[in-house]
């Protein structure tokens, strides 16, 4: 699996944001929540619609870390280690779901939020395991 993080994989989208945040499931540790929604199984169904992996929104909010270079800093660890790792977000084929053994994360929203600026360390020992949870 190519290990980038291009614009294709970014949530853009405000519909798709208000989306995720109005119907999505939350999962939290060590600062860090994970919102993510499931994909509807008439939405995989067609090729054009499948797509290998989630779309991905990052933030860092500014009330638990004022600095912006202390934000930037946080969401850009969270960024590399989200590269090196997607692969445990890789979606499952369309088969597999017409057969109930799995189902795919549509989007998702990585947030920190903690005053402490982590360090790569702990974001490595974290955001994986919040990941393969969510899987």
């Amino acid at each position: 699996m190519n290990a980038t993080f291009p614009k294709s994989e970014r949530l853009c989208s405000k519909n798709c944001i208000d989306e995720l945040f109005a119907n999505g499931e939350a999962r939290r540790s060590g600062g860090f929540t994970v919102k993510y929604l499931r994909s509807h199984m008439d939405e995989t169904v067609g090729a054009e619609n499948f797509q290998p992996l989630p779309k991905i929104l990052i933030s860092v909010p500014k009330r638990f870390q004022k600095r912006a270079v202390d934000r930037n800093r946080t969401k850009r660890l969270i960024r590399e280690v989200y590269r090196k790792h997607k692969h445990l977000l890789a979606r499952t084929p369309v088969s597999t779901l017409l057969n109930g053994m799995g189902s795919n994360i549509y989007s998702l929203a990585i947030i920190y939020a903690s005053s402490k600026v982590p360090d790569y360390a702990f974001v490595e020992e974290h955001l994986p395991k919040l990941l393969e949870k969510i899987k």
